[in-house]
């Protein structure tokens, strides 16, 4: 049985199929299909956001890593033949055959168009924008354009313009060379006058210095110093259109039949067999990410991100693109890839099938791929077990014998032991039989010491020897967990875990210390690891490659660019002299070794659109408070991996932490408080890459009219003026009560007052009347001899005059009707009428109250009469005086009371001790007025001033 199997293994040799596929190179492809407004690709640019500017033969696009959006004439170009197009400032500037456009991203202004035809923009290091047009050079102003003129020659013909790498202006024109703008004078380039019999449509200034160009015309390509012209670009037989020079130095030239790279490792033509197009590439531009574009003449536009990795998959000859497991084959530069449908060989980047001898379809599946001591290729599919020894592949278990291997580990004994999903075996090289050691520990294999070996499965890791059979767990910590992938670094065993990332346990120590994403890795998901020849563990996850130092197991950050994100497959992981292989679902990825070091290039962040109703006060946006709401979207652009943008955002002055990071481009904020707001937004990619700068957009909520700093004001002043209201309100309430309980209690006293008046003067007066009769009626019964009794009956009669005479004033006083001002004065001067009549003094008078005519109290008004009285009756008993003048004068402030005579005058001190003179100083001091009393030889004067104040305060009401 054993001879007719190793007949049949010989009679199915390996061969290879007759179809052979190319290496194919990572061009990312975008055309009308992704949202490109036209196939024909004529200009590309950036502008400060990062987004890519297309100027196509159907109109502008831009391309912010996610879409596309469109512009043409319906939107305000002069036409949809674009041509070129530029980044300038805050502006955009887009060449057409209808002209020169400038677009503020807002609207577009339209030059006035002096020649029609393609238009060629190019801005200068000092920021001055030239645009050929018309095979004539014209400067680019705000509003205008100005024709240059570079010779003397009226009639100059400029073909092509070029920036230099210093920033300078270089122009070629026809039959007179190439000229350079410094110090705003033309200078004539000292190079080969040879180059004035080529027709050049496009160069490139290599060293402005040295003179060193690449000029490309119909006729080829040429390398140009000051002493030579030489075509060193035989090898590229279609015309050149575009070239540029990339981050690495690598020239590139577009061709009508696709593009070139002509670098120091050797030079690639891009065609279709490769990756790029057949068509011809119109121009090259190369971004702030370093990322090649390529814009062709009716296949869209290419992204070239360059060689930091090479995937081969189905478009290249493999039937399946997931790779299960890979291997060197003992033929030089010649490695196996394993898939599911399916074995392969790859040599230099050639793909093509090797023939298993399956009876069934369905068993084409490849499992592994590990190679023994001998270096002979072991295969393990799900029809048995394969050998290849690099010639021919031959079976070493019988085929669709139920056996299905998971893994396979060759020891340095020599043994070959495999593993099922539940058991170990031992395969047998002397008799080729597979052997039984041990149930119920399948999984992958790898070998700790000459005596034992490490099973890993999804029941956890287990020690087994290989002389008896038997297990005990590696440490209670990792029994349980699901074991994908094992490495032995040193002391140090690895575990890949399903969920748990990496497990690193010390076999000395057995101490164990354990990676996650928390830590950085790309994923949980550990399938692969692999110790590469310079010291790094490299790890296939679930998302992608992360890389470990292997001194210190530390992570090691790399770009996120530099990785294909890809879903690992299980121990599929190779280092060849080519670089590392990495199986996964989108095919076998491999990592050149020679490829340059990583450029951080970072992503960038812009505000695309903000939704909201406001208004704009010093250019931050203010929303109502009872509109509240806003949405805001961002856009993080990075060419090189847009599917692992990821956002984290806050909104300080409600929150400081930024969220978690998501994919989402927009963020919508409900019923947010009154106040001032700052929204930031960042990206952060998977691989721990933050965006190079901060999103912001500032706002304000208008604060309820109820929270305003004038309302607050404004119910602060009404609050004020109720509180003075309510005083006011209550102290005129009480002013008036008292008034009304002051006029009832006046009312009831000048009652009083009047019925005391009448009862005072029919009794008293009645009284006074019949003595005075009594008195005639005495006098009558007297002798006229008895002159003693006549003297004592005329004092009687004088006293009952005098008491009528005063109780005439108590009377008048007591009176309400006389409580007014101008009757008191009025009875003053009545009183000295009365008392100057018949007698030689002469008595005048004069009252002036301003019409201030102010009722008095019943105190003031008997106070001022009686000291006014008193005055009268000294100047008639003892002045002497022969005129006596009394004034009343009321001013806004005073009441000025004058009684003056031309008297002999007397002695004041000595009169002030008399009872007269007295009381009129304690009735002054009474109702607190000012009383004066001067006299002297000529006359005396009396002034009494009262404070109008005192006259109002003392009123009656």
């Amino acid at each position: 049985m054993y001879r007719s199997v190793i007949h049949l293994a010989i009679l199915f040799q390996v061969m290879f199929t007759c179809s052979v596929f190319a290496q194919r190179y990572n061009f990312e492809h975008y055309d009308i299909e992704d949202g490109l407004v036209q196939s024909q690709v004529r200009g590309i640019t950036q502008d400060s956001n990062r987004r890519l500017w297309i100027a196509t033969l159907g109109g502008l696009s831009y391309y912010n890593g996610k879409q596309f959006c469109d512009y043409g004439r319906n939107d305000g170009l002069p036409g949809n033949f674009c041509t070129d197009v530029i980044s300038k400032g805050s502006n955009l500037f887009i060449g057409t055959t209808e002209g020169i456009s400038r677009f503020d991203y807002k609207s577009f202004y339209s030059y006035q168009n002096h020649k029609r035809g393609d238009v060629q923009l190019i801005q200068t290091i000092d920021s001055r924008l030239y645009a050929l047009q018309g095979r004539k050079l014209f400067e680019v102003f705000e509003s205008t354009t100005r024709l240059v003129s570079i010779t003397d020659n009226d009639n100059e013909i400029v073909t092509a313009i070029s920036r230099g790498p210093d920033g300078i202006l270089w122009a070629a024109v026809y039959k007179q060379g190439l000229f350079y703008l410094k110090n705003h004078k033309w200078h004539e380039a000292a190079i080969n006058p040879k180059i004035k019999d080529l027709t050049i449509h496009c160069f490139l200034i290599q060293d402005p210095v040295g003179a060193k160009a690449i000029l490309l015309s119909r006729s080829g390509i040429y390398n140009v110093t000051k002493t030579d012209v030489s075509s060193d670009f035989s090898f590229i037989k279609n015309w050149p259109t575009s070239i540029a020079i990339d981050r690495n130095g690598s020239y590139w030239i577009g061709t009508t039949h696709g593009a070139w790279r002509l670098s120091a490792k050797g030079n690639t033509h891009f065609t279709s067999t490769n990756g790029l197009t057949e068509s011809e590439v119109s121009t090259l531009y190369v971004d702030i990410e370093g990322n090649i574009w390529l814009g062709t003449n009716g296949d869209g536009l290419y992204r070239y991100s360059g060689d930091n990795y090479l995937a081969f998959d189905d478009t290249q000859g493999l039937r399946s693109k997931i790779v299960m497991a890979l291997a060197a084959s003992p033929n030089k530069d010649e490695v196996l890839i394993g898939t599911t449908n399916g074995l392969y060989k790859n040599i230099n980047g050639v793909i093509s099938e090797m023939i298993l001898p399956f009876k069934r379809e369905s068993s084409r599946s490849i499992v592994f791929l590990t190679s023994d001591l001998q270096k002979n290729i072991w295969i393990g599919t799900t029809a048995g077990l394969w050998l290849y020894d690099g010639k021919s592949i031959s079976s070493v278990s019988k085929q669709e014998s139920g056996y299905f291997f998971s893994s396979m580990m060759g020891d340095n004994s020599g043994d070959i032991l495999l593993s099922s999903d539940q058991a170990q075996y031992r395969y047998d090289i002397a008799d080729r039989q597979v052997k039984l050691i041990l149930n119920g520990a399948g999984g992958k294999l790898i070998e700790l010491d000459e005596h034992t070996m490490i099973a890993g499965g999804q029941q956890g890791a287990y020690l087994i020897s290989k002389a008896k059979s038997h297990k005990s767990p590696v440490s209670r910590k990792i029994f349980s967990f699901s074991i994908l992938s094992m490495l032995k670094v040193g002391e140090n065993i690895l575990f890949g875990t399903s969920d748990y990332g990496v497990f690193i346990w010390n076999t000395e120590t057995k101490s164990i210390k354990n990676l996650s994403s928390k830590n950085g890795l790309s994923s949980d998901h550990i399938y692969s690891m692999m110790l590469d020849h310079k010291g790094s563990i490299w790890l296939g996850t679930g998302k992608g490659v992360s890389k470990l130092r292997a001194a210190d197991f530390s992570i090691i950050k790399n770009p996120s660019s530099q990785y294909l994100l890809a879903e690992s497959n299980q121990n599929a992981i190779l280092e060849t002299s080519q670089g590392v292989w990495i199986g996964t679902t989108k095919g076998a990825v491999l990592y050149p070794a020679d490829q340059p070091s990583p450029v951080d290039i970072k992503p960038y962040i812009y505000i695309s659109s903000v939704n909201a109703n406001s208004k704009s006060e010093d250019g931050t946006a203010v929303l109502p408070y009872d509109e509240n709401r806003i949405t805001i979207n961002y856009t993080g652009v990075y060419f090189r991996n847009s599917s692992d943008i990821r956002y984290s955002y806050r909104l300080l002055g409600l929150d400081t932490a930024w969220s978690l990071p998501s994919s989402d481009a927009s963020i919508t904020y409900r019923a947010i408080p009154a106040g001032k707001y700052i929204f930031e937004v960042k990206v952060k990619t998977t691989h721990g890459t933050v965006s190079e700068n901060v999103a912001v957009y500032p706002f304000v909520i208008s604060k309820p009219y109820h929270q305003t700093g004038l309302f607050r004001l404004l119910v602060l002043l009404l609050t004020g003026c109720l509180i003075l209201f309510s005083v006011y309100a209550i102290f005129t309430w009480g002013e008036r009560r008292r008034k009304l309980r002051l006029k009832i209690k006046l009312e009831e006293q000048a009652i009083l007052r009047t019925q005391t008046a009448e009862d005072f003067h029919d009794d008293l007066g009645n009284k006074l009347t019949r003595i005075t009769v009594l008195s005639e009626v005495l006098k009558s019964m007297i002798d006229l001899g008895e002159t003693e009794k006549l003297g004592v009956l005329s004092k009687i009669v004088k006293n009952v005059d005098d008491l009528y005479s005063g109780t005439r004033d108590i009377l008048w006083s007591l009176n309400p009707k006389n409580d007014h001002l101008n009757q008191l004065l009025e009875h003053v001067r009545d009183f000295g009428v009365e008392m100057f009549n018949n007698t030689s003094i002469l008595f005048s008078y004069e009252i002036s109250l301003n019409g201030n005519n102010t009722r008095l109290s019943l105190d003031l008004s008997r106070n001022i009469l009686m000291i006014l009285k008193e005055s009268i009756n000294n100047v008639l008993k003892h002045s002497g005086a022969t005129t006596v003048c009394y004034s009343a004068v009321l001013n806004s402030e005073f009441l000025l009371i004058t009684l003056e005579d031309n008297g002999r005058g007397f002695n004041v001190a000595y009169a002030k001790n008399g009872h007269g003179v007295n009381n009129m100083y304690v009735r002054a001091k009474r109702i607190d007025a000012d009383l004066s009393l001067q006299s002297s030889d000529s006359g005396t004067s009396v002034c009494l001033m009262i404070n109008f104040s005192t006259l109002k305060q003392n009123k009656n009401v």
